[in-house]
């Protein structure tokens, strides 16, 4: 008799009412479901994300277990331990197993901080398999290839286990155990940026498995090794979801699509024949104008390169293998194609200075009609950066770095030869950049729908085409990007034409607020780069103290004397140094034109 196993989905955000908040499904352990069940074992799923936080322990109460399998991501581990300690506090002789990346990344500190019975590294349906069949039979797990745990106290990790060379002979993801009808229903607005039409249900599959790829900030799950799928076995999965669960969208999560370019051809011949939405990835040195072209006719509405930086030294340290040329005709044939763009620049590699950054800004400038996005880079545990940062004495916390990838102030590990103080000026001055170099729509009308989203009427500021009743949602970096369904670029609104915000004294303390970031960061960029306004006119220095003159004698109208303080506190308790040497030697070229500025302080 096969023994009774319970997988469990951890709660993502357990301070967030369910149906709330948009997460990932975890198509890693959905794969394991269904291979399981295939392989005759009795399995119980609980997705925690559609109940409350008390469900776990009701489930336990009314059902007994042999094992519990969990996993997820490096940032996961605090809900993952969440799950242990509740399965632990039951009844510790249910063994608990814990696979995924946080798991295959740092096997010894995942088993240590959780005190989990087991680790499935890498590749999980086999070793899972492999494992529960051992500890089912009483053999001994140390002939398990794939497989992490303690001993008398000791760590014990096996070697490598094989990868699973066959894709098509895996059952498809359990979807109907981890109830995808119900995760459609509630997030159907929010699965992704690209996602502004109402009525979209969007569906993630993979043809393919991990990246032959070296990037030294990217962590290959299952060691680098590509294998795909056969695009026939892909379009029976699709089909499958259009049918069972009235999917309408499909996202191709592979980290790279087109390293066959005859499997692309032949996977558009066939999808074109659904007539459905689809995007994927693909990196600038593997596409050209005549594919594009053909995935667009096949119905490829958007496609997200991994652009990372444009200067060329970066790329070369980050080991991304692309050219700054090859990024530029990407870009301009995706747009030719009217295939919506999405991209990221990314700061912060060790080889990063103020020169490199300087030679992407000017790109993105170039280019801003793209809407790139503009981020820093984070060490995330188990890459080459993350090993480095290690060495160097960098990561203070092993533990807490790996549930936030943050260092113990809560920022970003400075990975980079810079000092604190230029970094974090750095990351101010992207802050700034950001906002000057976005472009916005009209919005026409708006109203308010559920979950706090709205609908509205936007005017393309690129082909003036009028998008009716686009969904607008807002994230804590700012409002997602929309794609005009005419020409597919993207632009952005602003949020002050919110109806929150047409109440008169909501909107003006909004303004407020906005001017004194935009002061701060305008003061930091002259910290940051002194000679950035040698040419500029006077009136421009002078609007530092326009804006505090009207925020002292705004805010003591409103009776918000506190918040100023804490806000001054903890500027001044931020803000850089002196720039060093290295930094005064760079070229003056300003890095921001005058009308940008003017465009800037406008929309404040």
């Amino acid at each position: 008799m096969h023994m009774r196993l319970l997988l469990v989905v951890p709660r993502y955000y357990p301070d967030w009412e369910s149906n709330k908040t948009f997460y990932l499904l975890p198509w890693g352990l959905m794969y394991i479901s269904s291979y399981l069940k295939q392989q005759g074992f009795e399995v119980h799923v609980l997705n925690q994300n559609h109940y409350g936080p008390d469900k776990l322990a009701e489930i336990l109460s009314q059902n007994s277990f042999d094992a519990v399998l969990t996993g997820g991501l490096q940032v996961h581990l605090q809900p993952v331990k969440r799950v242990v300690d509740i399965v632990k506090d039951h009844d510790p002789r249910i063994l608990t197993i814990v696979g995924g990346p946080m798991a295959t990344s740092h096997a010894e500190l995942v088993i240590e901080s959780l005190e989990i019975d087991y680790a499935v590294l890498g590749e999980g349906e086999e070793v899972a398999f492999n494992l529960l069949t051992a500890l089912q039979s009483g053999q001994d797990v140390q002939e398990i290839l794939g497989i992490a745990y303690r001993e008398n106290g000791k760590f014990v990790k096996t070697p490598e286990a094989p990868r699973i060379a066959d894709l098509d002979a895996l059952p498809f993801p359990d979807y109907e155990s981890f109830e995808f009808d119900h995760y459609l229903d509630n997030y159907e607005f929010e699965n992704q940026m690209e996602v502004v039409n109402p009525g979209v249900r969007m569906a993630y599959i993979a043809g393919s498995r991990d990246c032959p790829a070296k990037c030294t900030f990217c962590f290959r799950t299952m060691g680098g090794e590509y294998v795909v799928r056969s695009v026939d076995n892909v379009m029976k999965e699709i089909k499958f979801l259009m049918e069972r669960y009235r999917v309408n969208q499909i996202e191709l999560s592979d980290e790279i699509f087109s390293v066959n370019k005859k499997r692309v051809y032949e996977f558009c011949d066939q999808i074109e024949k659904l007539n459905i939405p689809w995007t994927c990835q693909i990196r600038v040195n593997m596409i050209n104008e005549a594919l594009i072209l053909r995935m667009k006719e096949a119905g490829c509405i958007l496609i997200s390169y991994g652009l990372e930086s444009a200067s060329p030294a970066i790329l070369k340290s980050m080991q991304k293998g692309v050219r700054v040329d090859q990024i530029e005709t990407a870009l301009q044939a995706t747009r030719k194609a009217k295939v919506t763009i999405q991209g990221n620049w990314i700061f912060g590699d060790p080889d990063e200075s103020p020169q490199t950054v300087r030679e992407t800004l000017d790109f993105n400038r170039k280019y801003r009609d793209y809407c790139i996005h503009l981020d820093v880079l984070l060490a995330y545990p188990g890459t080459p950066m993350y090993f480095d940062a290690l060495e160097r004495g960098l990561v203070a916390d092993r533990i807490e770095f790996f549930e936030t990838g943050h260092n113990e102030h809560g920022e970003p590990l400075n990975v980079t030869s810079m000092s604190e103080d230029d970094y974090y000026a750095l990351r101010k001055k992207l802050l700034l950049e950001a906002r000057a170099t976005s472009i916005f729509g009209k919005i026409l009308k708006i109203k308010g729908i559920k979950g706090g989203k709205f609908l509205a009427s936007v005017i393309c500021p690129y082909c003036e085409f009028c998008n009716e009743d686009m969904i607008v949602v807002k994230r804590a970096y700012g409002m997602i990007p929309f794609a005009c369904r005419s020409c597919f670029q993207r632009f952005k609104i602003d949020e002050m034409g919110l109806p929150k915000y047409q109440n008169l004294f909501k909107r003006n303390f909004k303004l407020l607020k906005r001017k004194i970031g935009n002061t701060t960061l305008f003061l930091l960029s002259l910290k940051f780069e002194p000679d950035l306004f040698k040419n500029k006119p006077l009136w421009f220095l002078l609007m530092p103290v326009y804006y505090t003159v009207s925020v002292l004698r705004i805010n003591t109208i409103i009776g918000k004397c506190r918040r100023i303080r804490r806000k001054i506190k903890s500027t001044v308790r931020q803000q850089p140094g002196k720039v060093n040497d290295e930094l005064l030697k760079t070229d003056t070229k300003t890095w921001m034109v005058g009308e940008e500025h003017k465009a800037l302080l406008k929309r404040a």
